[in-house]
């Protein structure tokens, strides 16, 4: 694996741009799958809003009460480079057994194979007791979901305010469409009503780190620290399990970095693309523009990363808006949106 150094969307480096996705090929045939929903049944089946054409877009520049599935997002933190977790963070060792068991439940959970504990490196970073992720998702970042079906998995990180949260959890809840959510600790922690929301609606919630650090810069007991300072935060916040899945902050990987993550028992869960809607309107972006950014990444195990607040705090969240757009275009180009804890199973369907 090689050393990356990106921006993940966030504006570190003067430009603005995530990782570019591969661009889908051409020629998409006529029979896709069917739409689906989250990962419970079969029933929950995605809602097509007021008209909107492809064609328009494309020509322009915590277990809670309804689904008991949480997930975590995050969006860029303002704290990016550096910020440390207080000393006396507590370091979580609690099992996720309630993830388990209710995957379990779902028929969802994972093999037997699947929930021995990454090997350790000795290097002191015991792994965090419960469901581990499957093979097939760990000693790599995971830019694409392995799976050749045509679906897409939706994916907001949350690190700045909450200025877009409710039209996005609107919008999943009309089309009963799956999210997973990557929150930062100390946006658990600030605003720990918006993650319960999150988990509350049935979306799973990962772990986007404490401070939102480059963990290329920080030791194995450094990266430790962040991951489960961020777990602590986010248990408390949502009152939910969250879930083994690890987003870099900048979604800046090593080689290093990431098998620290995967022996703490989190896959690396990183994204196909980002629409970059989170740069605004002050950094040129438009809504169509976002939605044409979301459309051109469209290929089997595709992950949009977006972000639930505004990076400048004027309380403009474009994703928010475009959502409705992306929702639309997948399903004309024949791709349902999937669950990332799908994936949690040895083997996916």
């Amino acid at each position: 694996m090689n050393h990356r150094r990106v921006t993940d969307g966030h504006p570190d480096d003067g430009s603005g741009e995530g990782i570019p996705g591969p661009r889908r090929p051409g020629g998409r045939t006529a029979n896709g799958l069917a739409l689906v929903a989250p990962v419970q049944t079969s029933a929950h089946r995605l809602h097509r809003a007021p008209s909107v054409r492809l064609a328009e877009i494309t020509r322009l520049p915590g277990t809670a009460a309804r689904d008991p599935h949480p997930l975590l997002s995050h969006t860029r933190g303002s704290a990016a480079r550096g910020g440390a977790v207080p000393e006396g963070a507590t370091e979580v060792t609690v099992g996720r057994r309630a993830v388990l068991e209710a995957l379990l439940a779902a028929g969802l959970g994972p093999g037997p194979n699947t929930l021995a504990a990454p090997t350790a490196r000795g290097r002191g970073t015991a792994p965090v007791a419960g469901p581990r992720p499957p093979a097939g998702l760990l000693g790599r970042e995971i830019r694409r979901l392995p799976t050749s079906r045509r679906v897409v998995a939706l994916t907001f990180n949350a690190a700045w305010d909450e200025s877009g949260l409710g039209t996005v959890l609107a919008e999943l809840r009309r089309r009963r469409a799956p999210a997973t959510f990557f929150p930062t600790g100390m946006y658990a922690e600030a605003r720990r009503a918006a993650v319960r929301a999150m988990a509350e609606a049935g979306h799973g919630l990962g772990n986007h780190s404490y401070s939102h650090p480059y963990f290329d810069d920080l030791s194995t007991r450094e990266r430790a620290r962040e991951v489960r300072a961020a777990d602590a935060a986010i248990r408390k916040a949502s009152g939910a399990e969250p879930l083994p899945f690890f987003r870099f902050p900048y979604s800046s990987t090593t080689e290093d970095s990431v098998a620290d993550v995967n022996d703490l028992g989190y896959a690396a869960i990183e994204f196909t693309n980002d629409t970059n809607g989170y740069l605004g309107p002050a950094g040129g972006m438009t809504v169509n523009e976002a939605v044409r950014r979301a459309v051109d990444s469209l290929e089997p195990g595709a992950v949009l990363q977006m972000h639930v607040g505004s990076s400048t705090g004027d309380g403009v969240v474009l994703d928010a808006e475009a959502l409705p757009k992306i929702i639309d275009a997948a399903l004309e180009e024949e791709y349902a949106v999937v669950d990332l804890r799908e994936f949690l199973a040895s083997q996916a369907p």
